[in-house]
C-alpha cells in the first residue's frame, strides 16, 4: 500500500512536466497554422517572405504562442491545484530582501583575477595575421557609410542605414578621433568591443552570483562555472556576443546594479538615458531596450515606487532632449525617416522564414527554442517551490529571461544558422544561471557527496581551467604566448595596413582600373551587392541608398533613379560574377529598367560588367 501511495505521489509530481511536454506537441503542430493575412501589393521584394506570402510578424507570433502554451499550462496547473504560484510570484516581484548581499573579500579577489586573465588573453592574439580578405558585403555596411560621411560631412542625409548610427558609422568616429582611416583600425576596435563584452559577462556573472542565496565559497563556485560557460561562446573571431551586444549587456548590468545597489537613482538615470542612446547604437537593440523599459515602468508601478518611476521618466526625456538639441534639424528629420522606413521594410527585405520546430529537422533553430523552454520551465518550478531567500535571484533570472525573449526577434527575422546562433546568446545568461544554481544546491544538499568534495580545491581547479582556456584557440583564433612580445608591433602593423592588404588581386586590379576610368565622375553607382567598392574607390555614392539589397521598395527605387538623373555618373558597375547575393536587377526592376535605358554595355573587366552613359 505504501509503495502504491509513493508511486501515485511520484506520478502526481510528474503531471506538470507531462502537461508541459503535451503542450509543446500541440504548439509544434499549431506553428504552421498561425498565419497573419498579408497584402502582397505593399510588400517589398526580399529573400523569402513575399515569395511565400509570409507576413513579417508570423514567426514572432508563432514563437510567442510556442512559449505561452507550455508555460501557461504548467502555471495554471500549479495555481489551480496548489494555490500558491501567483502568491509566490508576487513575493518575487515585491521582495526587498538584502540579507545575502554581504561583502566577500575572497570573491572580489577571484573576480578581479578573472578580469585580469581575460585582459591578458587579449595580448596573446596574433594581430599581424588579421589582414584576411574583407567581406565585401558585410564590412561594406559600415566602411562605406563612414567613408560617405567623411566625404560629405553628413550622416543620415548622405546614407540610408539599416543597422544604426553607431552600427554603420563607428569607423567614421574612430577615423576622426585617431586621424587614421584604415580597415585595420576598424578591425582592431571590433576586437576591443569583444574584449569589453567578455568583461561585461564577468561583471554580470559576478552580480548574479552575489545575488544568489549561496554561502561564500559556493558563490565563487557558481561564478566560475557561469563565467566559464559564457566565455566559451565569445571567441574573438566568431563570437556570439559581438559589437552590437555591448549596449544590451551594459543595460543588463545596470538593471542588476539597480536591483542590488543602494545607489538606485544613479543607476536609474543611466538606464533611462539608454532609451535614446540605444536607438543610435543599433536600431534593433534600441527597440529591444525600449520595449523592456516599458516593463520596468510597470514593475515600478506594481511596487508603488512612484519616485523612481518619475526619475526614470525624467532621465529618458533628458536623454532624448539632449540628442534632439544636439543634432542638426535636417539630420534629425532624416533619422526619423530612416528609422520608420527600416522598421516597416527590413523584415520583408531580408527576412527568412523560421523553421518549424522539430518537424523541420533543423537542429539549430529547434535547439534554440528548446533552450527557451527549459529555462522557462525551471523558472516556473522555482517560483512555485519558492524559498523566500531566493526571491531576488529568481527575479533577476526572470528579467534576463524576458530580455532574451525580446532579443530573439533578431533570429526570428533573419532565420539562418548564423543569425539564430547569435540571437540565442542571451538565453545562455538565464539558462546557465538557474541550472548551475540548482545543481550546486542539489549536490551539496547530499552529505554523502558534499563530504567528498573540497569546494576550495574545486574553485582552484576551475580558476586554473579558466586560465588554461585562454590559451585554447577557438574557431579562427590565433592565440599564443609567443605573440605577447609582438603585441605593440602587431597592433601597429594592423592599423596601418593599406587597403590592398585586405582584398584579393582581382579586386586590386579592378579598383585601380575603375579609379582611372571614373576620374571625371564626382560620385559612383555600383549596381551590385559589393558596397565595399565605394570605400575602396574613395568617392561618395551618387544616391544615399548605396546598399541595393535594401532598396527594393518602389519608392526607394524611384529616389535612386532621381539621384542618378540628377548627378549623371558616366560609368557604373552593372553586374558582378562574384556577387554572392545575385544580380540586383532581379529585385530592382524599376531601377534596372532605367539603367538599361540610359546606359549601355561598355566593357567587362575580369568579373565586372561596366556600363556607360548613353
Amino acid at each position: 500500500m505504501k509503495r502504491l501511495s509513493k508511486q501515485l505521489a511520484n506520478l502526481k509530481k510528474s503531471i506538470p512536466f507531462i502537461l508541459f511536454v503535451l503542450a509543446i506537441f500541440v504548439a509544434t503542430f499549431l506553428w504552421d497554422l498561425i498565419k497573419i493575412p498579408l497584402n502582397p501589393e505593399n510588400v517589398p521584394v526580399g529573400d523569402s517572405y513575399l515569395l511565400n506570402n509570409h507576413h513579417s510578424q508570423n514567426d514572432t507570433l508563432r514563437f510567442i504562442v510556442f512559449l505561452i502554451l507550455p508555460f501557461f499550462s504548467v502555471i495554471f496547473y500549479h495555481q489551480y491545484y496548489e494555490k500558491k504560484f501567483f502568491k509566490n510570484l508576487k513575493e518575487v516581484v515585491l521582495n526587498n530582501d538584502k540579507t545575502h548581499l554581504n561583502k566577500n573579500t575572497n570573491f572580489l579577489l577571484i573576480f578581479w583575477l578573472t578580469v585580469l586573465i581575460i585582459i591578458f588573453e587579449f595580448f596573446l592574439l596574433n594581430f599581424n595575421e588579421l589582414y584576411y580578405h574583407v567581406d565585401v558585403f558585410h564590412e561594406g555596411l559600415w566602411l562605406t557609410p563612414s567613408s560617405n560621411s567623411k566625404l560629405t560631412e553628413e550622416f543620415w542625409q548622405s546614407t540610408y542605414i539599416a543597422r544604426g548610427f553607431f552600427g554603420n558609422f563607428y569607423p567614421y568616429l574612430i577615423w576622426n578621433f585617431l586621424d587614421i582611416e584604415t580597415i585595420g583600425i576598424v578591425r582592431f576596435f571590433d576586437l576591443i568591443f569583444i574584449l569589453l563584452n567578455k568583461i561585461l559577462l564577468l561583471f554580470i556573472s559576478f552580480k548574479i552570483a552575489t545575488i544568489s542565496n549561496l554561502n561564500k565559497n559556493k558563490k565563487i563556485l557558481f561564478y566560475l562555472l557561469l563565467s566559464l560557460s559564457l566565455l566559451f561562446f565569445t571567441s574573438y573571431m566568431s563570437p556570439v556576443f559581438f559589437i552590437r551586444s555591448f549596449l544590451l549587456l551594459l543595460f543588463i548590468l545596470l538593471i542588476l546594479n539597480y536591483l542590488i545597489s543602494k545607489k538606485k537613482i544613479i543607476n536609474l538615470f543611466f538606464i533611462g538615458c539608454l532609451s535614446s542612446l540605444s536607438m543610435f547604437w543599433y536600431i534593433d537593440i534600441g527597440i529591444y531596450i525600449n520595449l523592456f523599459l516599458l516593463l520596468v515602468f510597470f514593475y515600478l508601478l506594481i511596487r508603488k515606487e512612484i519616485n523612481y518611476f518619475l526619475i526614470l521618466f525624467i532621465s529618458i526625456t533628458f536623454g532624448w532632449l539632449v540628442i534632439y538639441l544636439y543634432l542638426p534639424k535636417d539630420e534629425w528629420s532624416q533619422f526619423l525617416n530612416n528609422l520608420s522606413s527600416i522598421i516597416f521594410t527590413i523584415d520583408y527585405i531580408h527576412g527568412l522564414i523560421f523553421p518549424t520546430p522539430f518537424l523541420s529537422q533543423d537542429t539549430r533553430s529547434t535547439k534554440a527554442l528548446v533552450f527557451f523552454l527549459i529555462t522557462g520551465y525551471l523558472i516556473i518550478k522555482s517560483i512555485n517551490l519558492l524559498v523566500k531567500q531566493d526571491s531576488k535571484f529568481i527575479l533577476v533570472i526572470l528579467l534576463i529571461f524576458i530580455i532574451s525573449i525580446i532579443q530573439f526577434k533578431y533570429g526570428l527575422s533573419r532565420s539562418d544558422g548564423g543569425h539564430i546562433r547569435i540571437a540565442t546568446g542571451f538565453i545562455y545568461l538565464s539558462l546557465f544561471s538557474i541550472s548551475f544554481y540548482k545543481i550546486i544546491n542539489a549536490v551539496f544538499a547530499r552529505k554523502y557527496i558534499s563530504n567528498y568534495l573540497n569546494i576550495n580545491k574545486l574553485n582552484l581547479f576551475l580558476l586554473i581551467l579558466l586560465l588554461c582556456s585562454i590559451f585554447i584557440n577557438k574557431k579562427f583564433e590565433d592565440k599564443n604566448l609567443a605573440n605577447l612580445p609582438y603585441f605593440y608591433s602587431g597592433v601597429k602593423n594592423l592599423i596601418n595596413y593599406k587597403d590592398n592588404k585586405f582584398i584579393n588581386k582581382d579586386y586590386q586590379s579592378f579598383v585601380s582600373f575603375y579609379k582611372r576610368l571614373t576620374n571625371q565622375d564626382k560620385c559612383l553607382m555600383i549596381f551590385t551587392n559589393e558596397p565595399i567598392l565605394y570605400y575602396l574607390l574613395k568617392k561618395p555614392t551618387c544616391s544615399k541608398y548605396y546598399l541595393l539589397y535594401l532598396s527594393s521598395p518602389i519608392n526607394i527605387q524611384h529616389k535612386i533613379v532621381k539621384d542618378l538623373s540628377s548627378k549623371k555618373p558616366n560609368f557604373l558597375v552593372y553586374k558582378s560574377e562574384v556577387d554572392n547575393y545575385g544580380h540586383s536587377g532581379d529585385r530592382l526592376k524599376v531601377l534596372d529598367s532605367y539603367i538599361r535605358t540610359e546606359y549601355s554595355f561598355f566593357e567587362k573587366f575580369k568579373h565586372w560588367e561596366i556600363y556607360k552613359k548613353n
